[in-house]
């Protein structure tokens, strides 16, 4: 079992961290793994680290020249360890669990079909719509539906959302139109 507690001081970024040998078991995540109890420690120690820091982030080709300092200080006292964990303007990625990002993707799927409903219902899209009147038509009833971050999420990371939601709204009107 851990206990963590993360904080910032302007650009410094301090996570506390805390374990017990004889807690609860957990998952295998990525901290219990860094973690694991092995072997009986007794001691202080110190380690420093080199992560991508947050100029340039966005661009790969650059990390290499953006590296700051990373730096661990902890104990362990067999049965109990704990660590301080700092650096200045460091990046940290979010490690997602695989389960949150396939009910992520479910939702996204209901949301793009949901959408396509609720639009062929109200009448707003036709065949005869251009692709980008029909996208203005899914932003405006995404947004209704999700709200303005959960709708900018969706147009500018899931890349298939757009087209999958034009894609879905063309078959059911093709559909309606050949039922007919």
């Amino acid at each position: 079992m851990a206990a963590i507690k993360r904080f910032k001081i302007g650009r410094t970024k301090i996570v506390l961290v805390g374990k017990y040998r004889y807690g609860k078991k957990e998952k295998q995540d990525h901290l219990s793994k860094f973690t694991e109890w092995s072997k009986w420690n007794l001691g202080i120690w110190f380690r420093r680290n080199k992560i991508v820091g947050a100029k340039n982030f966005k661009d790969p080709n650059k990390w290499g020249q953006n590296l700051v300092n990373d730096y661990m200080l902890g104990i362990d006292l067999l049965i109990v360890k704990g660590w301080i964990n700092w650096n200045r303007g460091g990046m940290s990625l979010k490690v997602e669990n695989e389960q949150k990002k396939k009910d992520m993707l479910k939702t996204d799927v209901m949301i793009y079909e949901k959408v396509a409903t609720n639009l062929i219902k109200e009448g707003k899209v036709n065949l005869s719509m251009s692709e980008e009147d029909m996208l203005i038509e899914i932003h405006k009833e995404t947004k209704n539906l999700c709200g303005s971050v959960k709708t900018r999420y969706l147009f500018k990371v899931d890349e298939d959302y757009c087209s999958d939601a034009i894609s879905e709204i063309k078959e059911r009107l093709r559909n309606e139109v050949e039922s007919r």
